[in-house]
């Protein structure tokens, strides 16, 4: 079972949302520089490799793309505590 399907509706919804933030181009991915931009309003740097360190765990295909699929189940495994 995926981690985003432990998620209660709401939880996964706020995913969803969080998701639509970062793809600022509206693209149904996050590049890299979104990522910069995203930790950047978490009040982190924002440096590239911050950023490609992050896209690294993310990215799970390795196309420098971190897709909606990818993007929901990092974040319901941290949500969850990595269970």
């Amino acid at each position: 079972m995926s981690q985003f399907n432990k998620l209660n509706g709401d939880q996964q919804e706020q995913i969803k949302q969080a998701f639509e933030i970062c793809d600022a181009d509206g693209n149904k991915h996050i590049d890299l520089q979104e990522l910069k931009e995203v930790l950047k309003a978490l009040g982190m740097e924002g440096t590239e490799q911050q950023a490609k360190d992050l896209m690294k765990d993310i990215d799970l295909d390795g196309n420098g793309m971190i897709s909606f699929d990818e993007f929901k189940e990092a974040m319901a495994g941290w949500w969850l505590g990595g269970n």
